[in-house]
């Protein structure tokens, strides 16, 4: 299996969840993993390339272009990405910004990031948790 591709005009929240709004410090599509950086606070693209990057704090609901808001969910409950996910999986930050991917496809010095767990429907459920190490 690869990077997981979401189908941003299917991208909804299925059930539970914080909902909020947030600024983006770059282009975000419905069913962007992304961070909040501690500099300038505005929602950037996850990404495993580096530990900076390899965060998770939320999944963007909508879309939005540079500076500007879009909603997001930020812990717990189900999100549908319009791309099934296995049931039971654990899907980590992948090295493509924005996305998630199967842990086992991860290469050796991809940085760690558990992003969601899919679920008996196909959902993601999002939990972020930083490993801080890199695979080996």
């Amino acid at each position: 299996m690869a990077t997981v591709v979401p189908v941003p005009a299917d991208v909804r929240l299925q059930s539970g969840g914080s909902v909020q709004s947030v600024q983006a410090g770059e282009a975000i599509q419905a069913g962007d993993f992304f961070y909040i950086s501690t500099v300038d606070n505005k929602a950037y693209l996850s990404d495993a390339t580096t530990s900076a990057e390899a965060y998770v704090n939320g999944i963007a609901l909508s879309p939005a272009a540079l500076d500007e808001l879009f909603t997001a969910t930020t812990g717990g409950g189900a999100v549908d990405l319009g791309t099934p996910l296995v049931d039971g999986e654990l899907y980590v930050v992948s090295p493509t910004a924005g996305s998630i991917m199967p842990y086992a496809d991860l290469v050796a010095t991809d940085w760690i990031t558990w992003a969601c767990l899919g679920d008996v429907n196909g959902h993601a459920t999002i939990f972020h948790k930083a490993i801080g190490v890199q695979k080996v």
